[in-house]
């Protein structure tokens, strides 16, 4: 999986170790590939805190994400969920976002990924 961070650039988003093969990406086949999720740029959830830097703070809210599921080899759109982020108040260290954003969101866990996308992959 992978994951954009709020600069807009991309990340590795690595599952737990003794994931199942099935989630867990290891020793992918692109070519067998089935299902592709997208997640949108998430919503304001609720506020868990102010995140304070050495020149700013930024406001830290719970991210509520829509997903979207495609079978990868037509595109067919097979569902839309939702998939709310950590409610942790863990604010970075250090934080590059693009221009006009003046607010961070949680992530979702591994396993939140996994209770919505379950009826998919299993």
């Amino acid at each position: 999986m992978f994951g954009i961070w709020e600069s807009g650039a991309s990340r590795a988003v690595y599952p737990p170790s003794g994931t199942p093969e099935q989630w867990s990406g290891n020793k992918l086949d692109p070519h067998r590939v089935q299902l592709i999720a997208c997640l949108d740029e998430p919503d304001d959830g609720e506020f868990i805190t102010d995140c304070k830097f050495t020149s700013d703070s930024l406001k830290l809210y719970r991210g509520v994400y829509n997903v979207t599921v495609y079978e990868a080899r037509t595109g067919r759109k097979l569902g839309n969920e939702r998939v709310t982020g950590s409610a942790k108040a863990s604010c970075p260290s250090m934080v590059y976002l693009k221009k006009g954003v003046d607010k961070l969101h949680t992530e979702p866990e591994f396993a939140d990924y996994q209770q919505v996308l379950r009826k998919y992959v299993e």
